[in-house]
């Protein structure tokens, strides 16, 4: 019995070298098992970048806001911020001008009613084109205005002045002023200017 035990103890601790190749089978589950330990890692190493981002996402500033994530989206301006682009042509001594005019107002109403929507310029309450000559155009939407409005258009539009015809050649400064509704059912002014050079 006690030789038996030697000889088990000695095989346990310096096994024999292996008598054959081992088979396709052994290479097979050697494989397996290596695939589960990768396998492993990964799925601990996914758990762990999640912790920390989890972590991480309930952190705020010093003020205990939440952080900003992702782009800055852009800020919508103020009820009846208006703004203006003037594209100028000048043929001779006679000047066109493209008006495009957008931005978030108040629906003015007549008689009661909203205006419709179809036209950004049909929401302006008036507007005046001084040629830079103290002589302006203009024209008004009659009987309309903005008490009363709660209702908020976002849009723009583009105007097209009738051509003005200049006496002699020059450099004229030539205005666009616009009226809309603002948040306090108030009317304000846009304006915006640009240099006409007549040849």
């Amino acid at each position: 019995m006690n030789d038996l035990q030697t000889l088990f103890k000695g095989v346990v601790a310096d096994p024999p070298p292996p008598s054959q190749i081992p088979s396709q089978a052994v290479f097979a589950r050697i494989r397996k098992v290596r695939r589960r330990r990768a396998a492993g890692g990964a799925v601990l190493a996914t758990a762990a970048v999640a912790a920390v981002l989890g972590i991480v996402g309930n952190l705020g500033d010093s003020n205990s806001r939440p952080p900003v994530l992702g782009p800055p989206t852009a800020e919508k301006l103020p009820v009846g911020t208006v703004s203006i682009e003037l594209a100028p042509t000048v043929t001779g001594q006679v000047g066109k001008i493209a008006v495009t005019v957008r931005g978030t107002v108040l629906v003015p109403r007549a008689e009661g009613e909203y205006l419709p929507t179809t036209s950004f310029f049909d929401l302006s309450t008036g507007f005046t084109a001084d040629w830079g000559q103290g002589e302006p155009d203009g024209g008004d939407n009659g009987m309309i205005d903005c008490t009363g409005s709660t209702k908020q258009f976002t849009g723009a539009g583009t105007y097209h002045l009738d051509p003005h015809a200049y006496p002699k050649a020059g450099t004229y400064t030539v205005t666009f002023a616009v009226k809309f509704c603002d948040a306090n059912g108030e009317l304000v002014t846009s304006k915006k200017s640009v240099n006409l050079v007549v040849g």
